[in-house]
């Protein structure tokens, strides 16, 4: 478990005085951090509550939560925590339901999360048998109980310890566990202590907000840790050794062509070019691919064409050919290589991007690519090396992932096939050596199971 400051920009030039290296980018920290199985919290109260979890409950089986509460507020503020945390609470099984609807009062309404109400203050054996059906429920990995021990002790607290010592029965036997959280952070009285110790009633997460991130950060946290005993994934992209020969004296910016065929001697899949010299040639390239093309220059040392004038797309004759290319030539000041290609059109277009962070190496981006990039930084991170399976991961969590999916009859795509290439990107991007500074493909096209790098680029150290 972390706590790592300088998330801002001014308290990372703060912490840069007392913590130097340490401090770095601060997502590719998390990511690190996430891949290491490191829960990262935001403050020390989550830091001290989530270790306590932790230490109470052990790793926890799954994100589905069923819910116990004595108040509806509670169990909206619960409801709203869960969906920031990414837990999910589902509805109760019927046989739950009826089970509940014995137990809850008429007033009440049986659903996840559930409020046996006020009536708590009536029958203190409310919450407990509630609780007991909860549990029961096949839909359900664990529990949340809203619950807190008694803070002062009555003339007879004899009923108290009976109550409570019920209750950590209860829990102590249930088949999932139990977290029991308090509705707001607060000190532990001794008469409380006291009620714990002698009855077993077990660790009290602090407060509902944080309770909420402490489930949240275990649950995360224990699915990486059932992924890691698991071992590695099966099938993932083998280590790729480059062709040491084509890389000597490689420096600066290798544009398309050269990045292109670089990917493809790695069996990454390549939208096909065709470099040309003049008007002739283009058009002759362009009546071999079929129309429309695309023409690009394909000048070395130049990031991004299209800020230069140097893209041309969707060309359907050899009169747009031929003026596309003098267009190119001259936006390129003489410049006269361009590359050919088919136009390819439909489908997701990606980013994958492989960059040497100065603390953690090489590091993985994938996103939402083409003219999306500067405007949604839609990105998901991982510290090479990886496997196919956690690039599918990284995938599922990009806020466009629906997009992915498949969305108005849009064809969904196979994530299993993108996670295989980009997968197979970053092993040969590790192959490169300690001068590769960056290789990207932006995009890389997603249509059904068809992946194809469309655009590509890569940068040696000096």
């Amino acid at each position: 478990m972390a706590l790592k400051i300088g998330r801002s920009r001014l308290a990372s030039h703060t912490a840069q005085a007392h913590t130097g290296a340490l401090v770095g980018d601060d997502d590719v920290i998390d990511a690190a951090l996430r891949q290491l199985g490191v829960i990262r919290v935001r403050s020390l109260e989550d830091l001290v509550i989530t270790a306590g979890l932790l230490a109470s409950v052990g790793p926890l089986p799954g994100r589905r939560v069923g819910v116990v509460t004595p108040s509806g507020g509670a169990s909206e503020i619960i409801a709203d925590r869960a969906e920031d945390e990414g837990l999910e609470l589902p509805p109760f099984a019927p046989s739950t339901v009826a089970r509940l609807a014995e137990i809850v009062p008429s007033f009440g309404t049986v659903q996840n999360p559930l409020d046996v109400t006020g009536y708590v203050l009536i029958d203190r054996t409310l919450l407990g048998r509630a609780l007991e059906a909860v549990t029961a429920d096949p839909g359900i990995d664990l529990v949340m109980l809203l619950s807190e021990p008694p803070r002062v002790a009555p003339p007879d607290p004899a009923p108290v310890f009976a109550l409570y010592a019920a209750s950590a029965r209860r829990i102590a036997e249930s088949p999932v566990p139990v977290v029991v959280v308090s509705n707001v952070l607060t000190d532990v009285t001794e008469f409380g202590r006291a009620v714990q110790e002698e009855t077993g009633f077990p660790y009290v997460v602090g407060g509902i907000e944080h309770g909420m991130s402490a489930i949240g950060a275990a649950v995360r946290w224990s699915a990486a840790h059932t992924r890691a005993l698991a071992g590695p994934a099966s099938g993932g992209a083998a280590a790729i050794a480059s062709e040491e020969a084509a890389l000597v004296g490689a420096f600066g910016v290798w544009g398309e062509h050269r990045a292109a065929a670089l990917l493809a001697s790695a069996g990454v899949p390549v939208v096909p070019s065709e470099l040309v010299g003049d008007e002739v040639a283009a058009v002759a390239a362009a009546e071999r691919f079929g129309f429309p093309v695309v023409l690009k220059t394909a000048a070395e040392g130049l990031g991004h064409k299209s800020d230069v004038g140097g893209v041309r797309l969707g060309l359907s004759s050899p009169d747009e050919v031929r003026l596309a290319y003098r267009d190119v030539v001259a936006a390129l000041a003489g410049e006269a290589a361009a590359l050919v290609q088919p136009q390819r059109d439909g489908g997701v277009e990606l980013l994958v991007g492989v960059v040497r962070d100065p603390a953690w190496g090489l590091t993985l981006a994938v996103g939402l690519g083409g003219i999306w990039v500067e405007v949604l930084r839609d990105t998901a991170l991982r510290i090479l090396p990886v496997d196919a399976r956690s690039v599918r991961e990284a995938l599922t969590e990009l806020r466009g992932a629906a997009l992915l999916r498949g969305v108005r009859g849009a064809e969904p795509a196979d994530l299993d096939a993108v996670a295989e290439v980009v997968a197979r990107v970053a092993a040969f991007a590790e192959s490169l050596g300690d001068r590769l500074e960056s290789l990207e493909i932006n995009p890389l096209l997603v249509r059904g199971s068809h992946v194809e790098a469309l655009d590509a680029l890569v940068t040696w150290r000096t």
